[in-house]
């Protein structure tokens, strides 16, 4: 399922994003 892959990729974007954000 394509799903699952983006919702693992979104999660660790998301954490990168926060590090990069701050």
């Amino acid at each position: 399922h394509e799903e699952q892959v983006g919702d693992a990729w979104r999660d660790k974007v998301s954490s990168w994003f926060r590090r990069s954000w701050l």
